[in-house]
């Protein structure tokens, strides 16, 4: 018996001025162990003064793009808002199509997702791409 398609989600979100955050997310499925899809996004601090605000206008976003088949996804960041992941896991749950929701916090960002928060907050443009 094969185990369930389940998604890894690892995020970092960056500011350095008074702009705004740049927010890197990448995708990654557990069977493969590649990125299928990524998320370089600038959030002006206009819109989004804090980073607790930059989670919650960009989770349901990157929930959105769960494959349907995939039954559990779960979120590793450096943030110590994942301090409280329960909740984070109540405030997403609605958005989650009926997956399983978690969030870890890590010692350790990946550095390309980090590179993608940089990079967002350098062109201060959004992209998404899906492999």
């Amino acid at each position: 018996m094969t185990e369930p398609n389940k998604t890894r989600a690892f995020i970092a979100i960056f500011s350095k001025d008074d702009q705004g955050f740049g927010f890197g997310c990448e995708l990654l499925d557990n069977h493969r162990n590649e990125v299928y899809h990524i998320f370089s996004i600038y959030l002006p601090y206009a819109e989004y003064p804090n980073r607790r605000q930059v989670l919650h206008r960009i989770i349901p976003t990157i929930l959105a793009e769960i494959p349907s088949d995939h039954i559990a996804v779960t979120f590793y960041a450096t943030l110590p808002q994942f301090r409280k992941r329960h909740e984070l896991i109540r405030k997403n749950l609605q958005y989650a199509d009926g997956k399983t929701i978690d969030f870890r916090e890590v010692p350790h960002g990946r550095k390309s997702t980090i590179s993608l928060a940089i990079d967002a907050l350098e062109r201060r443009t959004s992209i998404t791409e899906r492999f």
